[in-house]
């Protein structure tokens, strides 16, 4: 169908977009069409099935929703002030004054010209408090062009050099975002840098947003600066700094009205649970998850990493029956909105929370089916597959541990050149192989295997276990378990 993308739009409203649209329809649509408007969006939204004696009417009533719908997402007052934040507002405010003084110029005359400056001036004076650099920099054109028309040349040249320092400053805010998103994706969707790359990057970034920062003083490049600078932290795996520059950002965020965002500062307080973990103070790391659930929209994919975050955190805890009610509320979440890869980690958490509480025949059930993260055939397909031969040693099922454990052999045996095998995993393999030969017992006279386990638990290292990686259970810790039981390991 050709208005098949109304349905979509229509169909997935949030809450409060369809209580506004709901509200302009009513009180915009004439009686006579009113109910049948009404009837069809209704059924629209609700993703109902339409009975309709014309096709054609039909799609009509459809094209006028959907117009009608845009229209009450830019007018509805009660949805913008209960949507979007105090900066977007300011900003669709300059943005709609401007517009109304080019209207006014249309038909200029001597007495327009006095309301136009005093619209302007409100504009620049707003623009300039929150930094919304394009629409100041226009209102300053604007401006300087009737100071000239009126003879004042003391005003057309101030504001010509303002209009010269806030282009410098958009253009400052520009590269600094630029610079932001450009090392997202070299970090995480592009990969193609080195470590030693990506390090060396963020070094000079945050020089030059430096320098960018000193020229304009501008509190949004000052904002990019803080990201940048605990970024930097993060990567040089100094977290108690890290925490550092997240709560000076969110001191920033709250002081200036230009680079707060209610979003922004739930990803602040997200960051700052992540660190919080890093440094082992998972109390406050619980805490500040809570906090940045709270700055984001509900059933959003930002609430559904808060609710992953808050199960890793209780994971690491030992609060089983939180970490239980967290993973079963994750696993509610449909893939149109969590995504396939997600539902399917979802899912293997589902499994190694159920093997740390000794379900073991539970959590095979759900690693013996295919799961999407299998996809990803280095970190998440190898702990899988350890995973497996783990639960299978927990079963007593030997024989098939030692199958399952000769294809994950052959496996990293076929990938050995790859780099993005981690070291770890290789050392896991080599303890499970070397277990295998006194048929999966851990013999404490085994000096190789004594050797190899000591190597995996001791931090700091290019072998050490880290948090949040699939490895959810550090494998030296169940090794140590084997060790002192001899039986179960956990």
């Amino acid at each position: 169908m050709a208005n098949s993308f109304i349905d979509n739009f229509v169909a997935n409203l949030q809450p409060a977009e369809q209580r506004a649209i709901s509200r302009y329809l009513r009180k915009n649509i004439s009686t006579g069409e009113g109910s049948k408007t009404m009837e069809v969006f209704e059924a629209l939204s609700g993703g109902k099935a339409i009975l309709h004696s014309s096709k054609m009417a039909l799609n009509k009533t459809k094209s006028r929703i959907f117009e009608m719908s845009l229209d009450a997402l830019m007018m509805d007052e009660e949805f913008i002030s209960g949507t979007y934040c105090e900066f977007d507002r300011v900003h669709f405010e300059v943005k709609k004054q401007i517009l109304l003084c080019k209207m006014l110029q249309q038909n200029l005359t001597k007495n327009k010209i006095g309301t136009i400056t005093h619209i302007l001036n409100q504009v620049i004076r707003k623009a300039k408090e929150y930094e919304i650099f394009p629409p100041l920099v226009e209102a300053l054109i604007f401006k300087k062009f009737i100071l000239g028309g009126l003879g004042d040349s003391i005003g057309f040249e101030k504001a010509t050099k303002e209009i010269d320092f806030y282009s410098k400053c958009n253009e400052a805010l520009n590269t600094a975002m630029h610079i932001y998103h450009q090392f997202i994706l070299d970090a995480t969707t592009i990969k193609v840098n080195s470590k030693k790359e990506l390090y060396n990057n963020l070094v000079f970034s945050i020089k030059k947003i430096e320098a960018y920062y000193a020229e304009t003083k501008s509190q949004q490049v000052n904002y990019y600066l803080h990201i940048m600078k605990f970024a930097l932290s993060e990567q040089k795996k100094d977290y108690p700094n890290a925490v550092k520059e997240c709560k000076l950002l969110i001191k920033l965020m709250e002081r200036h009205p230009s680079v707060y965002r209610k979003k922004r500062v739930g990803f602040a307080y997200d960051n700052l649970s992540h660190y919080s973990v890093f440094v082992g103070d998972l109390k406050s790391a619980e805490k500040y998850v809570l906090k940045a659930r709270t700055y984001f929209t509900p059933n959003s994919l930002d609430i559904i990493i808060c609710y992953e975050v808050e199960f890793f955190v209780s994971f690491y805890t030992n609060r089983n029956e939180r970490s239980e009610e967290l993973i079963d509320h994750l696993l509610t979440y449909p893939t149109e909105v969590c995504g396939l890869f997600r539902k399917a980690k979802y899912t293997f958490f589902k499994a190694l929370l159920l093997f740390k509480t000794k379900n073991f025949k539970q959590s095979l059930l759900i690693v013996s089916k295919p799961l999407e993260v299998e996809r990803d055939k280095y970190e998440w397909n190898i702990i899988l597959r350890i995973l497996n031969v783990q639960l299978l040693i927990e079963l007593n099922k030997l024989t098939d541990a030692s199958r399952t454990l000769e294809a994950l052999r052959k496996y990293v045996e076929r990938n050995k050149a790859d780099k993005k095998i981690k070291e770890r995993d290789r050392l896991i393999l080599k303890c499970l192989l070397e277990m295998e030969k006194n048929n999966f017992e851990y013999d404490p006279g085994n000096k190789v295997l004594s050797k190899m386990h000591k190597q995996l638990s001791v931090k700091n290292t290019h072998v050490s276990w880290e948090y949040f990686t699939p490895e959810l259970i550090p494998f030296h810790d169940w090794l140590s378990r084997k060790s002192d039981t001899g039986k179960s390991g956990l």
